[in-house]
C-alpha cells in the first residue's frame, strides 16, 4: 500500500513540533487550504520575563468567506513594531541575540503584503542551517503520490500554541531562574538561545519521537 503525502499548513515562527513533522519525507507545506484564526498560521509564543506570550499578525477581513491561506493579506497597524519591542524585550540577554535580532528586524520591515510571504520568510532564518543538514522544506505536493486527508486534517486540527504532542529536552532559557522549563514556544526562542545548534536539537527530536 502507498503512503499518503500529508499537508501540512504554513506557520509563522512555527514551534519545535511543526518542524518535525515538516522535515518527513511524505510531509508538503500547503498553501491551499482555508486560512484558520487563531492557529500557528499568524500566531507564535515567546518567553518572557512574565512568561509566555503570544503574538499574533492582524489579518485583513476575508467577510467570514473561507479563503486559502496564500490569499490572506496582512493587517495595518503597530504590531510589527510591537513584536519586534517584544522579541528585542524577552532576548535581549539570550546568547545569540546579537547574532539573530538584525535578521529579525530585516524581515519586518520587508515590504510584503501577505502573510505567506511572512511566514515563508520566517522559515529562512534557519535555512542555511537546513541546508547543510540536506533537509529540505517541501512546498510541492508530489504528483504520484495520494493526499492523506484524514490525517492532514487532523494535522491541521491539532496545529495549536498550545499542543502538547512533543515534550522537547530542557535547554537553558533566558528566564529559566524565574520558570521551569517551556514547551511548545516558537522556535525564535530555540535559536536565541542554542543558535547554530537550534536544527541539531531539532532533528535530534525528530530521531527519537513521533508526534501524537
Amino acid at each position: 500500500m502507498s503512503v499518503g503525502s500529508t499537508a501540512l499548513p504554513l506557520a509563522v515562527f512555527p514551534p519545535v513540533h511543526w518542524w518535525i513533522q515538516a522535515f518527513d519525507e511524505h510531509t508538503f507545506i500547503d498553501l491551499d487550504r482555508a486560512y484558520q484564526k487563531q492557529t500557528l498560521r499568524n500566531r507564535f509564543t515567546i518567553l518572557t520575563s512574565n512568561g509566555a506570550q503570544s503574538l499574533s499578525i492582524p489579518v485583513a477581513s476575508t467577510g467570514g468567506q473561507p479563503t486559502p491561506l496564500h490569499a490572506i493579506q496582512m493587517a495595518e497597524g503597530k504590531w510589527r513594531y510591537e513584536h519586534l519591542h517584544a522579541i528585542r524585550s524577552a532576548y535581549g540577554r539570550a546568547a545569540y541575540f546579537e547574532h539573530f535580532y538584525p535578521q529579525l528586524e530585516q524581515l519586518y520591515h520587508a515590504p510584503m503584503v501577505y502573510l505567506h510571504e511572512f511566514a515563508t520568510s520566517s522559515l529562512q532564518l534557519l535555512r542555511s542551517q537546513l541546508i547543510k543538514k540536506n533537509t529540505p522544506l517541501n512546498f510541492t505536493k508530489p504528483a504520484a503520490i495520494h493526499l492523506d486527508e484524514t490525517q492532514s486534517r487532523l494535522l491541521s486540527a491539532t496545529l495549536e500554541p498550545s499542543y502538547a504532542g512533543i515534550q522537547e529536552p530542557g535547554y537553558p532559557q533566558v528566564f529559566s531562574d524565574r520558570f521551569a522549563f517551556q514547551h511548545n514556544l516558537s522556535y525564535i526562542d530555540l535559536m536565541m538561545n542554542k543558535g547554530p545548534e537550534a536544527i541539531d536539537y531539532i532533528l535530534f527530536i525528530k530521531n527519537g519521537y513521533t508526534p501524537v
